[in-house]
């Protein structure tokens, strides 16, 4: 019987042990994180203080970098505000059809949803003396976006945002490229309220790797319908660490990047 009982015992080690290393080795490590609050983690983010120093990567490459701070504005109580800090630069090499380096820096307001309010974007390609400016009310459904060339206008729209599509170009062509560029809707037959409306939140605990370390993090997924969007890595303090686009470009905390990470050529 204790021979009968060992054997029973070594087959059941055995089988916990292959699915074990089974599911170690073909789920992502965010499958095993554990549900919690979306708004915990929002909070978090909102009450880390400091600004974040991050490299844009894509396909093992740096193409760029970014500074971001999460701010969150108390007084006056019933004007609270969450709001988005950033600016940031991707290199010549990764916008070959461009031929410049693309800058852009503003603010992105949020409610505590993470859906957009308002946001107020400058975006430059010095090599081509070229500005874009974009500035979106989302509870004044007002939508101004300005392109400049040196002193030229080349294209101008002040409205709602679902008429985007009357987008005007005084004196020269809308530039091919602004097809390309988000906006918060009316283009490409995007409907930016119906899109906020789909806005939810996934929030998540666990481990996984961020750069070269293994580290506690929580997840906090932006999502639209069953997509996401935004995928924020966050530390325990709050200090955003990694973001993810779903477009196989991403942003990594600079003290977590490998130091011989390739710049793009």
């Amino acid at each position: 019987m204790p021979l009968r009982l060992l054997q029973i015992f070594i087959v059941v080690f055995w089988l916990g042990s292959t699915a074990w290393l089974l599911h170690t080795a073909w789920f992502a490590d965010e499958s095993r994180f554990a549900e919690v609050e979306p708004e915990r983690v929002v909070r978090l983010i909102f009450d880390w203080k400091d600004l974040s120093d991050l490299a844009v990567i894509e396909s093992g490459e740096r193409i760029g970098k970014m500074t971001l701070a999460a701010l969150y504005i108390r007084e006056p109580a019933v004007n609270a505000k969450r709001e988005f800090s950033t600016a940031g630069d991707l290199y010549r090499e990764a916008l070959p059809d461009l031929n410049s380096n693309l800058s852009w820096r503003g603010t992105i307001r949020v409610t505590e949803r993470m859906k957009l309010r308002a946001l107020d974007i400058l975006i430059t390609a010095r090599a081509q003396n070229l500005s874009i400016s974009t500035i979106y009310n989302a509870e004044k459904e007002s939508l101004k976006f300005k392109v400049m060339k040196g002193q030229e206008t080349l294209a101008l729209f002040d409205g709602a945002p679902g008429d985007l599509k009357g987008l005007s170009a005084p004196g020269a062509a809308t530039p091919p490229m602004l097809p390309m560029l988000p906006f918060p809707g009316g283009m490409g037959g995007l409907d930016g309220a119906s899109l906020q409306n789909e806005i939810s939140l996934r929030a998540s605990f666990g481990q996984t790797y961020i750069g070269t370390r293994k580290m506690p993090v929580y997840l906090l997924a932006v999502q639209a319908g069953e997509q996401d969007l935004l995928k924020f890595y966050v530390s325990e303090a709050g200090e955003i660490l990694k973001i993810s686009t779903g477009l196989g470009i991403e942003a990594v905390a600079e003290i977590l990047t490998p130091p011989d990470l390739p710049r793009r050529k």
